[in-house]
């Protein structure tokens, strides 16, 4: 399995994902057989600093490296779908989650052989809904929260500390 994940530098499994896909600083490759890494690459992403249209370059070089699934904190519409019509899946995970992390979750996913988050599989044209969690999913899905709540509260405490500030100013 090759997994590309959006990362903000080139620190490889200790880099963090990326809040953006095209504009994502690199890519970090990371191949995985039989839930062991097999290696690990990062590469610059050359659309990031495009006027326009960064997320279609960025999903054509993902294709051109082979991706199975794409991580990021957030896809474009059009880089999503144009990954989606490549076969490739798409996972959005809080900015600021490792690559360790992504890799780790996918990795054992990979062990267990059956779906994880809830997918939508196409049966004869029949769209199919599966909803099978693991006991993994649900843990790295609650530590994922947990995150998200924690950077949620950060940023509240700074909007409160700028209004303070602002306040403070107009006095």
């Amino acid at each position: 399995m090759r997994i590309v994940v959006a990362t903000q530098g080139n620190k490889g499994l200790d880099d963090l994902v990326s809040p953006v896909f095209g504009r994502a600083y690199s890519f970090t490759v990371v191949d995985v057989k039989d839930g062991q890494i097999v290696s690990v690459k990062t590469y610059p992403n050359e659309a990031a600093f495009g006027f326009r249209g960064v997320g279609v370059r960025a999903s054509q070089f993902v294709v051109s490296l082979g991706a199975d699934v794409v991580v990021s904190g957030n896809f474009g519409p059009n880089a999503q779908m144009l990954l989606q019509q490549s076969g490739i899946k798409t996972e959005i995970v809080p900015p600021g989650t490792t690559v360790r992390d992504v890799v780790a979750r996918f990795a054992s996913l990979h062990e267990v052989k059956q779906p994880s988050m809830p997918e939508v599989r196409r049966i004869q044209g029949y769209e199919a809904k599966f909803d099978f969690k693991s006991k993994e999913d649900l843990e790295f899905e609650k530590k994922m929260l947990e995150l998200e709540k924690s950077m949620i509260e950060e940023r509240i405490k700074y909007i409160e500390k700028k209004i303070r500030e602002m306040e403070s100013d107009n006095e």
